[in-house]
Protein backbone atom coordinates (compact mmCIF):
# COMPACT_ATOMS: atom_id res chain seq x y z
CA UNK A 1 0.00 0.00 0.00
CA UNK A 2 2.79 2.48 0.94
CA UNK A 3 4.52 1.75 -2.49
CA UNK A 4 1.23 2.14 -4.59
CA UNK A 5 0.53 5.58 -2.31
CA UNK A 6 4.49 6.72 -3.00
CA UNK A 7 4.20 5.88 -7.12
CA UNK A 8 0.38 7.83 -7.19
CA UNK A 9 2.24 10.70 -5.74
CA UNK A 10 4.65 10.58 -7.90
CA UNK A 11 3.08 9.82 -11.21
CA UNK A 12 0.73 12.87 -10.01
CA UNK A 13 3.50 15.16 -9.63
CA UNK A 14 4.82 14.52 -13.22
CA UNK A 15 1.60 14.37 -14.54
CA UNK A 16 -0.74 16.52 -13.02
CA UNK A 17 -1.21 20.36 -14.73
CA UNK A 18 -1.42 22.17 -11.71
CA UNK A 19 2.02 20.14 -10.25
CA UNK A 20 4.51 22.08 -9.06
CA UNK A 21 6.84 19.94 -10.86
CA UNK A 22 10.43 20.17 -10.96
CA UNK A 23 12.85 21.16 -13.47
CA UNK A 24 13.21 23.99 -15.83
CA UNK A 25 9.96 26.07 -17.62
CA UNK A 26 9.60 27.90 -20.36
CA UNK A 27 7.52 30.88 -18.63
CA UNK A 28 6.62 33.88 -20.04
CA UNK A 29 8.75 37.66 -19.17
CA UNK A 30 6.79 40.21 -18.17
CA UNK A 31 8.05 42.89 -20.00
CA UNK A 32 6.01 45.76 -18.41
CA UNK A 33 7.98 45.27 -15.06
CA UNK A 34 11.28 46.28 -16.92
CA UNK A 35 12.19 50.46 -18.01
CA UNK A 36 14.15 48.49 -20.91
CA UNK A 37 14.36 45.96 -22.72
CA UNK A 38 17.40 44.73 -24.66
CA UNK A 39 17.95 42.13 -27.26
CA UNK A 40 20.72 39.82 -28.61
CA UNK A 41 21.36 37.05 -31.57
CA UNK A 42 24.29 35.78 -32.19
CA UNK A 43 23.07 34.73 -35.81
CA UNK A 44 21.99 38.09 -36.45
CA UNK A 45 22.97 40.82 -34.37
CA UNK A 46 25.92 43.05 -34.44
CA UNK A 47 27.87 44.70 -31.44
CA UNK A 48 29.43 47.55 -33.66
CA UNK A 49 26.28 48.70 -35.69
CA UNK A 50 23.43 47.04 -33.64
CA UNK A 51 21.17 48.85 -31.20
CA UNK A 52 19.99 46.44 -29.18
CA UNK A 53 16.59 46.19 -30.25
CA UNK A 54 14.50 43.45 -32.03
CA UNK A 55 15.28 44.50 -35.09
CA UNK A 56 18.41 45.11 -34.87
CA UNK A 57 19.74 42.81 -31.77
CA UNK A 58 23.07 43.14 -30.25
CA UNK A 59 25.51 39.80 -31.04
CA UNK A 60 27.34 38.97 -27.32
CA UNK A 61 25.66 39.38 -23.75
CA UNK A 62 28.59 40.93 -22.40
CA UNK A 63 28.30 43.96 -24.91
CA UNK A 64 24.19 43.86 -23.30
CA UNK A 65 25.33 44.11 -19.96
CA UNK A 66 27.61 46.79 -20.69
CA UNK A 67 25.48 49.14 -23.24
CA UNK A 68 21.87 48.66 -21.27
CA UNK A 69 22.18 51.50 -19.55
CA UNK A 70 21.70 52.49 -16.21
CA UNK A 71 19.54 50.22 -14.00
CA UNK A 72 18.41 50.79 -10.36
CA UNK A 73 15.36 48.91 -8.80
CA UNK A 74 12.58 51.55 -10.29
CA UNK A 75 14.20 51.09 -13.17
CA UNK A 76 15.16 47.95 -14.03
CA UNK A 77 16.32 46.06 -17.37
CA UNK A 78 15.31 43.04 -19.09
CA UNK A 79 18.10 41.17 -21.50
CA UNK A 80 16.20 38.80 -23.81
CA UNK A 81 18.40 36.09 -25.50
CA UNK A 82 18.16 33.93 -28.61
CA UNK A 83 18.92 30.73 -29.08
CA UNK A 84 22.30 29.82 -29.83
CA UNK A 85 25.99 29.23 -28.26
CA UNK A 86 27.86 31.49 -26.75
CA UNK A 87 31.09 31.37 -26.17
CA UNK A 88 32.00 34.59 -24.38
CA UNK A 89 34.69 35.17 -21.56
CA UNK A 90 33.82 34.75 -17.83
CA UNK A 91 31.34 37.66 -16.85
CA UNK A 92 29.45 39.65 -14.23
CA UNK A 93 25.64 39.79 -14.01
CA UNK A 94 24.69 43.22 -13.35
CA UNK A 95 22.08 44.40 -10.07
CA UNK A 96 18.43 44.77 -11.62
CA UNK A 97 19.11 43.55 -14.51
CA UNK A 98 17.64 40.12 -15.77
CA UNK A 99 18.77 38.15 -18.53
CA UNK A 100 16.47 35.73 -20.17
CA UNK A 101 17.01 33.21 -22.30
CA UNK A 102 15.12 30.67 -24.81
CA UNK A 103 13.95 32.53 -27.35
CA UNK A 104 13.47 31.26 -31.31
CA UNK A 105 14.34 34.94 -32.40
CA UNK A 106 14.74 38.19 -30.54
CA UNK A 107 11.55 38.79 -28.68
CA UNK A 108 9.27 35.54 -30.37
CA UNK A 109 8.33 32.65 -28.83
CA UNK A 110 10.05 30.93 -25.89
CA UNK A 111 10.88 27.74 -25.22
CA UNK A 112 14.03 26.67 -22.76
CA UNK A 113 14.29 23.26 -24.24
CA UNK A 114 13.20 23.74 -28.27
CA UNK A 115 15.51 26.81 -28.65
CA UNK A 116 18.17 26.54 -25.95
CA UNK A 117 20.61 29.48 -25.19
CA UNK A 118 23.96 27.94 -24.35
CA UNK A 119 26.60 29.39 -22.04
CA UNK A 120 29.76 27.33 -23.09
CA UNK A 121 32.85 27.85 -20.62
CA UNK A 122 34.60 25.53 -23.54
CA UNK A 123 36.26 23.32 -20.64
CA UNK A 124 38.91 26.67 -19.70
CA UNK A 125 37.11 28.91 -17.71
CA UNK A 126 34.77 30.16 -15.11
CA UNK A 127 31.27 31.00 -16.91
CA UNK A 128 30.43 33.65 -14.74
CA UNK A 129 29.88 35.72 -11.21
CA UNK A 130 26.42 36.32 -9.55
CA UNK A 131 25.60 39.42 -8.59
CA UNK A 132 22.19 40.96 -6.11
CA UNK A 133 19.15 41.79 -7.16
CA UNK A 134 19.40 39.74 -10.52
CA UNK A 135 17.65 36.85 -12.50
CA UNK A 136 19.52 34.52 -14.71
CA UNK A 137 17.00 32.82 -16.26
CA UNK A 138 16.47 30.02 -19.01
CA UNK A 139 20.06 29.57 -20.32
CA UNK A 140 22.37 25.91 -20.54
CA UNK A 141 25.28 26.77 -18.64
CA UNK A 142 27.81 23.82 -20.10
CA UNK A 143 31.65 22.61 -19.98
CA UNK A 144 32.44 25.49 -17.12
CA UNK A 145 36.12 24.54 -15.90
CA UNK A 146 38.09 26.39 -12.77
CA UNK A 147 41.12 25.31 -10.88
CA UNK A 148 38.89 27.56 -7.49
CA UNK A 149 34.87 27.35 -6.34
CA UNK A 150 31.65 27.19 -8.48
CA UNK A 151 32.67 26.66 -12.05
CA UNK A 152 29.71 27.85 -13.58
CA UNK A 153 28.47 30.28 -11.27
CA UNK A 154 30.48 31.73 -7.99
CA UNK A 155 28.05 33.20 -5.74
CA UNK A 156 30.64 35.14 -3.27
CA UNK A 157 28.55 37.20 -0.83
CA UNK A 158 25.86 38.14 -3.60
CA UNK A 159 22.27 36.81 -3.98
CA UNK A 160 20.89 36.28 -7.36
CA UNK A 161 18.17 34.29 -8.17
CA UNK A 162 19.04 31.56 -10.90
CA UNK A 163 16.01 29.85 -12.82
CA UNK A 164 15.15 27.19 -15.04
CA UNK A 165 18.66 26.70 -16.39
CA UNK A 166 20.31 23.80 -17.07
CA UNK A 167 23.81 22.85 -15.60
CA UNK A 168 26.23 20.35 -17.74
CA UNK A 169 29.65 19.18 -17.57
CA UNK A 170 30.95 21.79 -15.37
CA UNK A 171 33.74 21.13 -13.34
CA UNK A 172 36.12 22.23 -10.46
CA UNK A 173 39.77 21.53 -10.85
CA UNK A 174 41.92 20.13 -8.19
CA UNK A 175 44.05 22.41 -5.94
CA UNK A 176 48.06 22.72 -7.36
CA UNK A 177 50.01 21.65 -5.25
CA UNK A 178 47.61 19.52 -3.02
CA UNK A 179 48.53 18.26 -0.17
CA UNK A 180 46.65 18.89 2.79
CA UNK A 181 47.48 18.00 6.63
CA UNK A 182 44.04 18.03 7.67
CA UNK A 183 41.39 15.80 7.12
CA UNK A 184 38.88 18.44 5.93
CA UNK A 185 40.79 21.19 4.62
CA UNK A 186 38.09 22.73 2.00
CA UNK A 187 39.43 21.77 -1.67
CA UNK A 188 37.65 23.89 -4.32
CA UNK A 189 34.11 23.31 -3.88
CA UNK A 190 30.87 23.57 -6.46
CA UNK A 191 31.62 21.89 -9.95
CA UNK A 192 28.53 23.84 -11.11
CA UNK A 193 27.54 26.54 -8.13
CA UNK A 194 29.06 27.63 -5.02
CA UNK A 195 27.05 29.65 -2.65
CA UNK A 196 29.32 31.63 0.73
CA UNK A 197 30.00 33.95 2.89
CA UNK A 198 26.22 34.99 3.77
CA UNK A 199 25.28 34.84 0.21
CA UNK A 200 21.20 34.02 0.34
CA UNK A 201 20.72 32.88 -3.53
CA UNK A 202 17.53 31.91 -4.87
CA UNK A 203 18.28 28.21 -6.98
CA UNK A 204 14.90 26.76 -8.08
CA UNK A 205 13.48 25.33 -11.27
CA UNK A 206 16.97 24.21 -12.42
CA UNK A 207 18.23 20.42 -14.12
CA UNK A 208 21.91 19.54 -12.76
CA UNK A 209 23.32 17.26 -14.94
CA UNK A 210 27.33 15.16 -15.29
CA UNK A 211 28.90 18.35 -13.09
CA UNK A 212 31.69 17.25 -10.78
CA UNK A 213 34.59 18.22 -8.62
CA UNK A 214 37.93 16.71 -8.98
CA UNK A 215 38.65 17.65 -5.37
CA UNK A 216 35.98 18.94 -2.94
CA UNK A 217 32.39 19.45 -1.68
CA UNK A 218 29.22 19.70 -3.63
CA UNK A 219 29.10 18.05 -6.82
CA UNK A 220 26.55 20.28 -8.58
CA UNK A 221 26.06 23.05 -5.37
CA UNK A 222 28.03 23.88 -2.38
CA UNK A 223 27.26 25.91 0.46
CA UNK A 224 30.17 27.43 3.10
CA UNK A 225 30.64 30.42 5.41
CA UNK A 226 27.16 30.68 6.40
CA UNK A 227 25.38 31.22 3.26
CA UNK A 228 22.00 30.21 3.05
CA UNK A 229 20.35 30.19 -0.49
CA UNK A 230 16.47 28.63 -1.35
CA UNK A 231 17.33 25.60 -2.98
CA UNK A 232 13.40 24.48 -4.46
CA UNK A 233 12.37 22.32 -7.13
CA UNK A 234 15.62 21.21 -8.79
CA UNK A 235 16.62 17.91 -10.26
CA UNK A 236 20.04 16.26 -9.70
CA UNK A 237 21.85 13.21 -11.86
CA UNK A 238 24.93 11.62 -11.57
CA UNK A 239 26.87 14.52 -10.24
CA UNK A 240 30.04 13.06 -8.35
CA UNK A 241 31.87 14.76 -5.73
CA UNK A 242 35.76 14.04 -5.75
CA UNK A 243 36.41 12.66 -9.03
CA UNK A 244 40.52 12.91 -8.45
CA UNK A 245 40.87 12.81 -4.64
CA UNK A 246 44.03 11.18 -3.64
CA UNK A 247 43.57 12.56 0.21
CA UNK A 248 39.87 11.98 1.44
CA UNK A 249 36.50 11.94 0.62
CA UNK A 250 34.84 14.80 -1.10
CA UNK A 251 31.58 15.19 0.51
CA UNK A 252 28.35 15.39 -1.30
CA UNK A 253 28.02 14.15 -4.94
CA UNK A 254 24.79 16.69 -5.54
CA UNK A 255 24.59 19.44 -2.43
CA UNK A 256 26.84 20.20 -0.14
CA UNK A 257 25.98 22.57 2.83
CA UNK A 258 29.24 23.25 5.15
CA UNK A 259 30.59 25.57 8.04
CA UNK A 260 27.51 27.24 9.35
CA UNK A 261 25.78 27.28 6.09
CA UNK A 262 21.76 26.93 6.33
CA UNK A 263 19.27 27.38 3.60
Amino acid sequence: LLLFVATLAAAFTLTHPNAMAAGPKSASVDLEAYSTVSYVDNTIGDDVHGEGTRRSPWASIVHALEHSGYATAKKRVAILVSQGRFEEPTFALRPHVDLYGGFKVPGGVRDVYEYPTVLDGKGSHRILFGADHTRLDGFRLIAGRVRGKGAAILCDGVSPIIANCVFKDNRTLIPQPWAPRLLHETANDGGAIMVLNGAKPVIEQNYFYDNATECGRGGAIAIDLRASPRINRNVFANNIAGLHDPTRSSDAGAVSFFDWAGG
